[in-house]
């Protein structure tokens, strides 16, 4: 879809246009990085299994790992949010806490938004991200992997998915009531604690009040959302399962990307990513930006897997190739360049013979593993073992 609407766009006065994980804009002093991303409910969360902090937490993350992931530091974002008028405004408040819990930890805030209504039981959270690259600095791309490096991730993955298996009640344990702040009825509504506002002002010094981090005073977001939401599945028999369980549940709820680690690190880097969709379907986006394959090591996937094994056991490596939302970085370096506390997990190679329309292949064991992660648009997604 992107490659038919992408051509019809104006084209704007950018370094880096359509196609990365964020824009790069010349400016008179300097380089901005902006990058965009939405959450929509009912198909990037479910109120009944993530708290409202949690979702405030979860797309300021998924935003700035893209700017991160473009060697930038991050500087502040705007918000937009779409919502039926029953949506509560304390669950609005605890969203914005959620918000601004995460910015604080990015160490930037919020720059105002806009407050739009919706259709009935729909809520979408649109967030737009800055960022600044420093003096001098490239940015880092998916088109410069060269063959002969190696590729590289700056933490483990795996976790998102399989706490996506927990809550859906795939594996052992039923999903779990989040037991947070209502979205809706009862309790006071949008429509009715503003009946007459002034959408506009209002929403702009609503979310810049509630997100900027110079106003807001600190609180221990994370451990009101652990006592709000629960850390995970009820007590089992298996406690390494258990722990598993609750580690990637809190995980998938609230991921919290390493910003100031991934920046510093990521900065001698030419190559980086966030990984958004899946290990198998960002390598291949890499691979097809830079011309190149890539060949995943099984033994260091391995590895990647064994911890999420108690409670995944011969799926683990499924979750680590298909993974979304896991915004641990993804790069290729030369073998005496990976950066201190990163993971090995393939190299990159010259593509096969050059054949008409070929795409770019990402395989373990000679398998491609291209498929393997999310795709909005497609429900049927095919496991490693098939």
């Amino acid at each position: 879809m992107l490659a038919a609407i992408t051509p019809h766009l104006a084209a704007a006065d950018a370094e880096i246009g359509p196609g990365d994980d964020a824009a790069v804009l010349p400016l008179a002093t300097g380089r901005a990085v902006v990058t965009t991303d939405s959450m929509v409910l009912d198909l990037d969360w479910r109120d009944d299994w993530s708290s409202a902090h949690d979702v405030g937490v979860k797309v300021i993350a998924q935003n700035l790992a893209d700017v991160v992931a473009m060697g930038a530091r991050p500087t502040g974002v705007v918000v937009a949010l779409a919502t039926e008028e029953r949506t509560r405004v304390d669950w609005l408040v605890e969203l914005t806490d959620g918000m601004a819990d995460e910015l604080r930890r990015a160490g930037c805030g919020s720059l105002g938004g806009d407050l739009s209504g919706a259709p009935a039981g729909t809520v979408v959270i649109t967030v737009t991200a800055l960022g600044e690259l420093a003096p001098g600095a490239p940015a880092l791309t998916r088109s410069a992997a060269r063959p002969g490096q190696v590729v590289v991730v700056s933490d483990r993955l795996g976790r998102s998915q399989a706490g996506l298996l927990v809550l859906s009640g795939e594996l052992a344990w039923p999903p779990r009531d989040a037991g947070a702040t209502a979205r809706r009825d009862p309790g006071p509504s949008v429509a009715d604690e503003f009946p007459h506002a002034d959408a506009d002002a209002d929403a702009n010094q609503a979310l810049r009040t509630c997100a900027d981090d110079r106003r807001v005073p600190p609180t221990d977001g994370e451990a009101a959302s652990r006592a709000a939401v629960g850390a995970g599945p009820p007590a089992a028999a298996n406690g390494a399962a258990e722990a598993v369980a609750r580690e990637c549940v809190t995980f998938h709820r609230a991921p919290r990307p390493r910003y100031a680690d991934d920046e510093a690190v990521s900065a001698g880097m030419g190559v980086a990513m966030d990984v958004s969709d899946g290990l198998g379907r960002d390598a291949a986006r890499l691979a097809a930006a830079s011309g190149v394959d890539i060949e995943l090591d099984r033994a260091a996937l391995e590895r990647m897997a064994a911890p999420l094994r108690p409670l995944l056991g011969d799926r683990a490596l499924d979750c680590v190739l298909a993974s979304g939302e896991e915004h641990a970085l993804l790069g290729t370096c030369d073998a005496d360049a990976v950066p201190p506390g990163w993971h090995v997990i393939g190299r990159v190679v010259a593509p096969a013979a050059s054949t008409s329309g070929r795409r770019a292949a990402v395989t373990l064991d000679g398998v491609d593993v291209v498929e393997r992660g999310w795709s909005h648009y497609e429900r049927a997604r095919p496991s490693a073992s098939e």
